[in-house]
């Protein structure tokens, strides 16, 4: 319940900062902005230490999740490119397959004439034994 607690206060703490942050407003160096930029200095090195984790343990993971989410991601739009491609190409082979179906129906339909069959009589070759 405590560590549900500091991670609702910690989300608080940074969207203040971010707030803090992106409302300042540029000024010229005053004796005043100095303490302000300090004091949101420290609010942030604060975010980045988890005392129940001794310290940096969690951000010593951080890069190397970083680096495999980047991988993974790279992985999966090259698995989106493929499967893209993939897709197009089956229908270019369907609608080539169907082509040459009917090609075949209208050559077979025109040898059936060459040699001079026809629907009503029937083929001698089906008869040899």
């Amino acid at each position: 319940m405590e560590e549900v607690a500091r991670n609702v206060n910690e989300g608080r703490r940074r969207a203040e900062v971010v707030r803090d942050v992106l409302m300042a407003k540029k000024k010229p160096p005053t004796p005043g902005m100095t303490v302000s930029a300090s004091v949101s200095l420290t609010k942030v090195k604060s975010l980045r230490v988890n005392p129940a984790n001794g310290g940096g343990a969690k951000d010593d993971k951080a890069p190397e999740e970083a680096i495999l989410v980047s991988h993974l991601e790279a992985e999966l739009h090259s698995i989106e490119i493929f499967a893209q491609q993939f897709a197009k190409n089956i229908v270019e082979w369907a609608r080539m397959t169907s082509n040459v179906i009917l090609s075949l129906r209208t050559w077979s339909l025109s040898f059936s004439k060459v040699i001079g069959l026809s629907p009503s009589s029937g083929s001698e070759a089906f008869d040899a034994t």
